[in-house]
This record gives C-alpha cells, sequence and structure tokens, in this order.
C-alpha cells in the first residue's frame, strides 16, 4: 500500500494550528517531526517547541491524523514535517506566515 500524506493547512500562523493525516498500512508505527525554515526542532532545546511531532499509530484502516499548536516563536518561512510510515522516510511541506490568504 502506498504511503499518503496531507496537511489540514497550506498555511498556519505562529500560535495557530495545524494537522498532519497520514494513509499507511493498518495498525502501522509512524513517527513525524516539524522542521521549521531556520532548521530547529524540538532537538534545539532552547527554542522549547512542545509540540510539532512524536510517535502514533494508525488505526485498523490505516489512518492516523494529529494535529498540533504552531510554536508562537516558530520562524516564518516553509515548514518541513518529517515523517516515517511504512518504515521509509517522507516529507511534506507548509508555510508559516504572521497573516494565511
Amino acid at each position: 500500500m502506498p504511503v499518503r500524506a496531507s496537511l489540514d493547512n497550506a498555511c498556519a500562523t505562529p500560535g495557530g494550528t495545524q494537522g498532519l493525516g497520514i494513509s499507511t498500512t493498518p495498525n502501522d508505527q509512524v513517527y513525524f517531526s516539524t522542521e521549521y525554515s531556520d532548521h530547529t526542532n524540538e532537538n534545539i532545546a532552547s527554542r522549547g517547541y512542545q509540540e510539532g511531532y512524536g510517535p502514533g499509530r494508525a488505526d485498523g484502516t490505516g489512518a492516523f491524523h494529529v494535529t498540533w499548536r504552531v510554536p508562537v516563536n516558530a520562524p516564518l518561512g516553509s515548514a518541513v514535517v518529517h515523517y516515517i510510515a511504512a518504515y521509509a522516510g517522507h516529507t511534506v511541506q507548509f508555510t508559516i506566515a504572521a497573516v494565511c490568504p
């Protein structure tokens, strides 16, 4: 089964919400991490990111969905969500802007 993913929003604001949906094999373990335009993610302790990453498990139909609040201190620009599903790495992108259309 091919892995597919989509984001809830093409653009999000700092403090706004974003969501990730993944379609994969049933009961698959998944992991995701958001990399911001300054190349930071949850591994940079000084940024204090508390959301936008983590593990999960697809349900019996292969569906996984998670939402998170974009950090208020996230830099504006392109953000890349790296995710692992079906034992392979994938990415999807969105924009962080002060105002979204």
